[in-house]
């Protein structure tokens, strides 16, 4: 059973599952989908098992030895149910379907797709069971070993029955952020009823890089969480593109003005190149410059903090990113 690195977000579900006020509907940010489902997995163990536990730490934590953890812990439990684009275990009209027609419905999670999931969820479940959603994107990359369901990282796997797909075939499966091309307009409006009118013990989680990657319709009736990348056994400090960790290190140490539209620049570009949001990217730069490093140059430092202090202030006013992204370099480096 796969061992989650601590993290944040990961505190955070545990001490709502502690309280009693585990919500219904999350929506995980991020660039690490796997770490997002794993996460995902620990908590549909955690809400559903026998003897519940504490880790190391004190924080609750599933026993990992009851038939439900198990059971969780191999993909195999009925309550747990995935949705992509490829997974079509439920839907009995997918197969009769033409080639053309099922290749097309792969682009997206089909409204035949959300139906389906109605109807399980209309069915009553178990005493004490919570059933978990969870929605992501996943990519089929073909290869020339045997099929394979689990990451390279060794997270929670994606069972191999939920594709249709013959034993023979050999592709590796990755984990993709959600997106509106893949959860389009029709399939979310078609869930909306769901998500506004939730079932008792029953929990969504829509994986996804940022809130704008989807429809604000479904983002509205959802906590987002913001997860941070966590691979093995790494730490659980913020973590920033290799790109965007240079650049701040680079103009934390840059006194000329004239270097300040090229650094905006690249920083806008930068962003959009890893798909972080201004706002998300203002925070992570606050955390990132907490490092000695930084702090020892005391002037600058709390030249860095105040200026992103307001770059978070008009982000949040809706302010034009590039205008506000521009002002925090010409804050710390043009003066």
């Amino acid at each position: 059973m796969p061992r989650l690195s601590p993290s944040k977000a990961l505190t955070f579900f545990k001490e709502a599952y502690s309280q009693g006020v585990f919500g219904h509907a999350y929506l995980l940010t991020g660039q690490d989908t796997q770490y997002q489902y794993d996460i995902a997995m620990h908590l549909a163990q955690l809400l559903n098992c026998e003897a519940p536990s504490t880790d190391e730490t004190g924080s609750p934590a599933p026993c990992e030895s009851c038939r439900a953890c198990k059971w969780i812990s191999s993909v195999s439990h009925p309550i747990v149910k995935v949705m992509s684009r490829l997974t079509f275990e439920d839907d009995e009209s997918y197969a009769s379907k033409p080639k053309a027609s099922r290749d097309k419905d792969r682009t997206q999670i089909a409204t035949a797709q959300v139906k389906s999931l109605q109807s399980y969820l209309s069915r009553q479940a178990g005493a004490n069971e919570h059933r978990v959603i969870i929605f992501t994107d996943v990519e089929k990359v073909k290869t020339s070993e045997s099929p394979q369901t689990s990451s390279p990282a060794g997270g929670y796997p994606l069972p191999f029955e939920w594709l249709n797909e013959p034993k023979n075939k050999a592709f590796t499966l990755t984990w993709q952020p959600l997106t509106q091309g893949v959860f389009n307009e029709a399939s979310a409006n078609r869930f909306l009823k769901s998500l506004e009118e939730p079932n008792p013990r029953t929990h969504y989680f829509f994986l996804t890089r940022n809130a704008e990657s989807l429809l604000p319709t479904i983002v509205s009736r959802c906590q987002t969480i913001y997860v941070p990348s966590i691979t093995g056994d790494a730490k659980a400090a913020p973590v920033l593109p290799d790109a965007l960790g240079q650049w701040i290190h680079n103009a934390f140490y840059n006194r000329n003005p004239l270097e300040v539209q090229p650094l905006s620049q690249e920083l806008e570009a930068l962003l959009k190149e890893s798909g972080m949001v201004p706002l998300q990217a203002c925070r992570l730069l606050q955390q990132v410059l907490q490092a000695p490093a930084y702090k020892d140059d005391t002037h600058r430092y709390v030249r860095w903090q105040q200026a992103l202090a307001k770059m978070e202030r008009y982000l949040k006013q809706s302010c034009n990113p590039a205008n506000t992204m521009w002002g925090l370099v010409d804050a710390v480096v043009g003066r």
